[in-house]
């Protein structure tokens, strides 16, 4: 019963209705469940949709949801809950879609599936792919020998059995299935190109034609040459006129504020820093302490001689461990440095003088 366990876990869609149709779903007014006066729990009218012409009353849609919804049951052996619902709902105006748009479509060019074709599509030389991938041997081979075991136990099993009853499902959505695809294939061959149009298409592209012309560019031609009347210049403004329309503009006077310090903010910035001074000197834990009164992240630097701020190299004399310089204003930025330590650097630097002489050959 291997192929009634695929039914179970990958039909639940194919046996709950016919969702081989692939077309939106047209609802006349509001949603088909929302509280309009054409949904289905709200107003007076018992319309509730239009497909092809043919108007979908709420009884006849009631009739397909509860198809749908006892192939459900009957496929999986449980109630569809609440989350399900819409979807069933949905199938249901699909079947419906199917009825009323597609299936005539099919009666008019004469496609049909016959009971032939069926038993070739189930046990013939041309087996549906699910069927085939339902019934493998060891080597991932379609085996004909379980088919042929299955349909034997589905013949006797009685009609109202789960089993069998899974199996009539799936087995009469394939008339459906097939059908589509010979409707699909029907409309795939039936563009033709004529000679006479292949050969106009082989001109179009590969013909090519000399010509000589005469070109008297329009600043060749001097004014006075040519006059028009009022009349003329007036007919031919209102038949082009539309050429000449253009977007609408508009003109606007703005104020602007630039966001720079004032010399409030500037002095106040300072004093700020002013009362920060004792407070960095005695402070134990000097980057904790920039960082929190600072807007740089970078609240601890290292330098050497070569490399310090060029306002520092002019206090040398002055910069000993605890030393608190500013605040003072360098490049836009109040800044207030304390000297935390001095020490010597690992690096050796050795200035050198080089004489190179070079060799006319290779000779000692």
């Amino acid at each position: 019963m291997a192929f009634i366990g695929t039914l179970r876990t990958k039909l639940t869609k194919v046996v709950v209705g016919f969702v081989f149709v692939a077309m939106a779903a047209f609802i006349v007014g509001s949603d088909l469940l929302g509280s309009g006066p054409r949904s289905l729990f709200g107003g007076q009218d018992n319309i509730v949709g239009i497909i092809a012409g043919h108007e979908i009353s709420l009884e006849e849609f009631q009739v397909a949801q509860q198809e749908i919804e006892n192939n459900y049951i009957l496929s999986l052996q449980r109630r569809p809950t609440e989350n399900e619902m819409p979807g069933i709902r949905n199938q249901a105006w699909d079947l419906l879609i199917a009825r009323y748009a597609v299936f005539p479509e099919f009666e008019k060019v004469g496609v049909q599936v016959g009971e032939d074709e069926l038993f070739d599509m189930i046990q013939g030389r041309n087996v549906d792919e699910g069927i085939k991938n339902s019934f493998k041997d060891s080597l991932g081979r379609f085996d004909r020998a379980q088919l042929n075991t299955f349909l034997m136990n589905m013949k006797n099993l009685p009609r109202g059995h789960q089993n069998r009853a899974q199996w009539d499902i799936y087995q009469s959505n394939l008339t459906p299935g097939r059908t589509r695809i010979k409707y699909e294939n029907l409309l795939l061959k039936t563009n033709f190109i004529t000679t006479a149009e292949a050969e106009r298409e082989y001109h179009a592209q590969t013909d090519a034609v000399e010509a000589s012309y005469l070109y008297i560019p329009l600043y060749a031609v001097s004014d006075s040459t040519v006059t028009a009347s009022d009349a003329e210049l007036r007919d031919y403004y209102n038949k082009n006129k539309e050429k000449y329309k253009s977007e609408q503009t508009r003109s606007l006077s703005y104020v602007t504020f630039p966001v720079v310090a004032s010399t409030a903010d500037t002095a106040a910035i300072k004093k700020d820093l002013d009362n920060l001074v004792e407070g960095f000197k005695t402070s134990t834990n000097d980057s904790l302490f920039a960082l929190t009164n600072s807007t740089s992240e970078n609240a601890f630097k290292t330098y050497n001689v070569s490399t310090l701020p060029e306002s520092f190299s002019n206090q040398l004399d002055i910069l000993q461990p605890g030393v608190v310089l500013g605040p003072y204003l360098e490049n836009g930025f109040y800044k207030l440095v304390k000297m935390v330590k001095i020490g010597t650097d690992t690096a050796t630097f050795v200035k050198a003088s080089n004489i190179l002489i070079t060799w006319d050959d290779a000779t000692d």
